[in-house]
């Protein structure tokens, strides 16, 4: 057991290093998604983004033209071995039922924090017959 000194000492040193790492993620420029310049109309595309979920950020698109089909896939574990709070990838499906020429944006946020956006990632798809 710790000495209610060194207790009190490491509970500081964790909250003070939660918030840094906070403050450097609301700090962090854009990011850019890996996604598909050119997209062939009828083929499915995937985009995957990094999150961890456990911190209760989640990334999320900002609605899409109809033009684009998008389906949110369940997200994958990047490590199999337990660990808790380990990072996700979130996952989307794109398939552009017509000639487009669009951004998709997506925001990685805590969304019952509407006001604080951490990151955007945005991505420029064109597609067309």
């Amino acid at each position: 057991m710790l000495h209610p000194y060194l207790r009190g000492l490491s509970l500081l040193l964790c909250a003070g290093s939660a918030q840094w790492a906070l403050g450097a993620l609301a700090q962090q420029p854009d990011v850019a998604a890996p996604c598909p310049a050119q997209m062939d109309i009828g083929k499915p595309y995937t985009v995957q983004l990094e999150a961890n979920l456990s911190t209760g950020y989640r990334w999320q698109l900002l609605p899409a033209t109809e033009a684009v089909q998008v389906q949110e896939l369940a997200p994958e574990a990047l490590y199999h071995d337990g660990r808790v709070g380990a990072p996700v990838l979130q996952t989307w499906q794109l398939l552009a039922k017509q000639t487009v020429d669009t951004d998709l944006v997506w925001q990685y946020v805590r969304p019952w924090q509407t006001d604080a956006i951490a990151q955007t990632a945005t991505c420029h798809i064109y597609a067309s017959r």
